[in-house]
């Protein structure tokens, strides 16, 4: 099922929509909240549920953001992900696992919290070109190390470092020019 029928069905609040989301996004949703949760497998299955309600109930702004529902799952699945981590660290008081690789000059993190900022990002994300869209959303929504990007696209470690590098620039320049980032 092609993701305009997936989409069209959400919006008539279909359940088969929600299960055609589900059958076809599960995995990634499942990548994602995953690699953000490791050390809290007993809150993986939650947050991926949450998700998808999330998805369900905002269906009516897929249609208006110029993202992809891929992006759009991507997006959510990560935010509900990182908020349940920052919830469980803060009860638990857990040292937080090192998040060195999701650190940069502009904390997209942050950005990506506001609605409007996140359907703003996905879209310039989604303008970029192959192979530079493609290591944005490894990186940063798949929360992918260098490491596996290399790997998995078969790059030169040295241009994938490059290629995050100069697309955060653009990216830092593009929000600011919309008025996002300072």
């Amino acid at each position: 099922m092609s993701d305009a029928a997936i989409i069209a069905l959400l919006e008539s609040n279909s359940q088969e929509g929600l299960h055609e989301l589900i059958k076809r996004y599960r995995g990634l949703v499942g990548s994602i909240v995953g690699r953000i949760l490791i050390a809290y497998p007993l809150d993986i299955e939650e947050c991926i549920a949450d998700t998808f309600v999330s998805v369900w109930r905002h269906s009516k702004q897929i249609s208006s953001c110029k993202g992809t529902l891929k992006g759009f799952v991507a997006c959510i699945s990560r935010n509900i992900a990182i908020d349940r981590y920052r919830k469980l660290v803060k009860e638990r008081r857990v040292i937080p696992l090192e998040e060195s690789e999701m650190q940069s000059d502009i904390n997209i993190a942050e950005i990506v919290e506001s609605k409007y900022d996140a359907v703003l990002i996905q879209y310039l994300i989604d303008d970029m070109t192959e192979p530079n869209r493609e290591i944005f959303i490894r990186k940063f929504f798949l929360i992918q190390t260098n490491k596996e990007i290399v790997e998995y696209m078969g790059l030169d470690e040295k241009q994938v470092k490059n290629r995050i590098y100069q697309g955060k620039l653009r990216l830092k320049a593009m929000l600011k020019e919309r008025g996002v980032s300072r």
